[in-house]
């Protein structure tokens, strides 16, 4: 599950073809007169090349992640910046509706508004 994501399927498998043909083939070099100890320790070399390899492969990938989280975040706050704002226009224009039916009741209560019966419609009378 993790290789999944850390590198997409069709090159773990031409790197485990790759890597099974080289590791298999340092012991056919036995045929062309090399001593076990000396196959051993070109097998030996080849694994930590290997291990050097991945591992930066895999810092490489998490360095990725990082700064794709790093932009995420960045994304994040100016949403929340922008909610904030919008947020604030919002308490703005409730408090302007507060006092817009304030000064609408008092105009109604002082008998220069009056509605027409239905509530919706209000006329101002001269």
């Amino acid at each position: 599950m993790i290789l999944k994501k850390l590198a997409p399927p069709p090159k773990i498998f031409l790197s485990l073809v790759i890597n099974a043909v080289f590791f298999g083939g340092i012991f056919a070099l036995s045929m062309f007169g090399l001593t076990t100890g000396s196959i051993l320790v070109i097998l030996a070399a080849a694994v930590s090349l290997e291990v050097i390899y991945i591992t930066i492969s895999i810092q490489a990938s998490i360095n990725k992640q990082a700064q794709s989280f790093t932009d995420m975040e960045k994304h994040i706050e100016k949403i929340k910046e922008s909610e904030e704002k919008a947020h604030t226009i919002l308490i703005y224009m409730g408090h302007q509706m507060r006092a817009t039916q304030h000064e609408l009741d008092t105009l109604r209560k002082s008998g220069i508004l009056k509605s027409n019966g239905n509530g919706h419609h209000p006329k101002a009378r001269a």
